[in-house]
């Protein structure tokens, strides 16, 4: 249904509002995320500018998509990864130029 929508958005240019909790279809298909938090606007931005906001998200009960989490956990070991990756296949792509960069060699992080 969502790949149905997002295709109307491209090819008839109308807006859609996507009112969710699955931040994976979120950062797949969304241009701009507005979260609310006790009805106050907190976050009106980008994906990739919201979920850089990951923790304080979580303090209201949201998550974010897994490679997010991901992401961050490899920075934080020393990858110099993309913090912006949003999607599955973004990350695998990430994953995988950092390991082609390494010679193919699997380090233990």
């Amino acid at each position: 249904i969502l790949e149905t929508v997002a295709r109307m958005h491209t090819e008839k240019h109308i807006s859609v509002i996507l009112v969710s909790h699955s931040m994976d279809d979120v950062a797949r298909y969304v241009q701009r995320i507005m979260v609310f938090d006790k009805a106050s606007l907190v976050f009106d931005d980008t994906p990739q500018k919201v979920f850089a906001h990951y923790q304080e998200l979580s303090g209201m009960g949201l998550s974010v998509p897994q490679v997010t989490y991901l992401m961050h956990i490899l920075k934080e070991r020393g990858i110099d990864t993309d913090l912006d990756v949003m999607t599955v296949q973004e990350c695998t792509d990430e994953v995988l130029k950092h390991f082609k960069a390494e010679g193919g060699v699997i380090k233990q992080i």
